[in-house]
């Protein structure tokens, strides 16, 4: 990195984590990632799902999303509301998750498409987008989702706070499903408020 030209970073957080060993901070620059599809589309009719996009991987830490999920329609008696994911990864660990599934008995209410190379549907008339990552550069999957006007909710993970400006989402600070589960129903119940943001 201190032999570099220059050092273009992604998010607010790599930025300040890369002045902590570069002599030069001067040559380090940030440019976001772009949104590529402009919203210029009438907004569908919002269905009530869910949507978390992404490989099925550990880092994503899908684990807490079906656990909050099945909190959330269990303690608040929502069963009308479904749990969409999209991306796909190894065998072992979507194995894992659809075990998952079945312990939480919630397998009417998760559906798994796999690899989709086209989400715009899905982002336009999901209810909310769900990022529940250890760890990002800046996650592309977000600036859709604020893109297509979803409300959102996420874990403090790197570039989400570049993402949800001014409070446009709810990020949590914390991998408590129970706490992920009342920001579910909380974003629910104040809708409007969050969409407008």
């Amino acid at each position: 990195y201190n032999y570099s030209t220059e050092i273009i970073t992604n998010s607010t957080v790599s930025k300040n984590n890369l002045k902590n060993i570069i002599l030069n901070k001067k040559k380090i620059n940030l440019i976001y990632n772009p949104s590529i599809d402009l919203i210029s589309f009438k907004k569908k009719k919002i269905n009530n799902y869910f949507l978390a996009v992404g490989r099925l991987d550990p880092q994503k830490n899908y684990e807490l999303l079906l656990q909050a999920f099945s909190i959330f329609v269990k303690r608040y008696n929502n069963y009308d509301y479904k749990l969409y994911i999209v991306g796909h990864g190894s065998k072992k660990y979507t194995t894992k998750l659809k075990n998952l599934v079945k312990k939480y008995e919630i397998i009417s209410l998760v559906k798994f498409y796999g690899w989709t190379k086209n989400t715009k549907n899905l982002f336009k008339e999901a209810k909310i987008y769900l990022l529940s990552s250890f760890y990002e550069g800046l996650p592309n999957s977000l600036i859709e989702a604020v893109n297509y006007e979803v409300p959102a909710i996420t874990s403090n993970c790197s570039g989400v706070k570049d993402i949800l400006k001014n409070n446009s989402g709810k990020i949590l600070d914390n991998y408590d499903p129970f706490k992920w589960s009342i920001a579910i129903n909380e974003v629910l119940m104040n809708y409007q408020k969050f969409k407008k943001k």
